[in-house]
């Protein structure tokens, strides 16, 4: 079982490659590009760089624009073998007072509910899982690359 310290260390060192690579991709791209795609993860040792598309039409034109993508990025210092593409519809986000919440998706449900099942202390392991509930409410799951 890891320790808590573990586990928020790893998406500490996560966070920090995502933030460099938002940088560099929303710095890189057209206007319009960037209203529908969310970089989403990328290997260090194989340089793949996976993007998500909010959009069906801008998802089939991006299939084709792979390479002009990675000059962009090249360009730019950020060396990249090849980009991944996935279609993924972008979340609703609810307004409420003022706060921003995004509904949970299967996945980082799947993901609470498997970190939260790893502690011995039951009751500890709740508080974890509305921890993690109550944060991904705030912060899109799929922003962030979490590696165990």
């Amino acid at each position: 079982m890891k320790k808590i310290s573990q586990i928020l260390n790893s998406s500490n060192v996560a966070v920090a490659q995502m933030k460099l690579i938002y940088k560099i991709w929303y710095s890189s791209v057209i206007d319009d590009i960037k209203n529908v795609t969310t970089p989403y993860d990328f290997d260090p040792l194989k340089k793949i760089l996976t993007i998500n598309v909010h959009d069906n039409i801008w998802y089939s034109e991006m299939l084709y624009m792979e390479q002009e993508f990675m000059e962009l990025l090249h360009n730019n210092g950020f060396d990249v073998n090849k980009i991944i593409f996935k279609l993924l519809p972008k979340y609703e986000k609810l307004d409420k007072k003022n706060i921003i919440n995004y509904n949970i998706s299967k996945r980082a449900e799947s993901y609470i509910n498997n970190y939260a099942q790893r502690f011995d202390n039951k009751v500890l392991g709740e508080y974890f899982k509305e921890f993690l509930t109550n944060f991904f409410h705030q912060n899109n799951f799929d922003n962030w690359i979490l590696k165990g």
